[in-house]
């Protein structure tokens, strides 16, 4: 079985310049993101990743395996609720079943 290390599938990113530097700022990023559910809000700039780009970026690296017959994807769950479409916490550990099929 070949392993590839994907940097697409990382987790979300609180601030997309890169430029937070403390504990106390990550986790208001954090909560402006829940505040608005992950939805940046008409006309208005944010820091932190939206739902729908994280989601786009997973997607970009899912569809390099389309090809494949099987493909074992692992990563953080935030990441992966985009593609599932659960708001809840995804349990450490688990398995989830996603099928894209290539159109």
């Amino acid at each position: 079985m070949d392993i590839r290390i994907e940097f697409g599938l990382r987790e979300w990113q609180p601030d997309l310049t890169f430029e937070y530097d403390s504990l106390e700022r990550l986790a208001e990023l954090g909560s402006d993101y829940d505040a608005h559910h992950g939805v940046y809000p008409p006309g208005e700039a944010k820091l932190w990743e939206s739902k729908e780009l994280m989601r786009k970026r997973v997607e970009k690296v899912i569809n390099q395996y389309l090809g494949f017959q099987k493909v074992i994807i692992t990563g953080h769950g935030m990441a992966f609720r985009t593609l599932l479409g659960e708001l809840a916490e995804i349990p450490h550990a688990s398995i989830s079943e996603y099928t894209k099929v290539n159109t």
